[in-house]
């Protein structure tokens, strides 16, 4: 069986900071130097608006599943597109 590829080995700057791919530990937006979007639905007691780090924020009027599935799905995707073509 052929060697296993270290972290460090598999390129990316993210080692720099320390951090180990597969470590479980959570890398959150605040120090990303690239554009962001948390689409957060108003009405989520799952993952409520308030926890999405820094980055652009745009509120869905809905709970957590609405803003999927439900009738609200078109105006996440909206947002999104919107976002993504600039």
């Amino acid at each position: 069986m052929g060697q296993r590829a270290r972290p460090r080995d598999c390129g990316g700057e993210h080692h720099s900071t320390g951090w180990t791919p597969g470590s479980g530990e959570w890398i959150g937006t605040d120090n990303l130097d690239v554009p962001t979007l948390h689409l957060t639905a108003e009405h989520d007691r799952i993952a409520p608006a308030a926890t999405a780090p820094a980055g652009e924020k745009v509120a869905i009027a809905s709970g957590h599943v609405g803003m999927i599935v439900g009738s609200a799905r078109e105006r996440l995707h909206a947002a999104l597109a919107t976002f993504l073509s600039r």
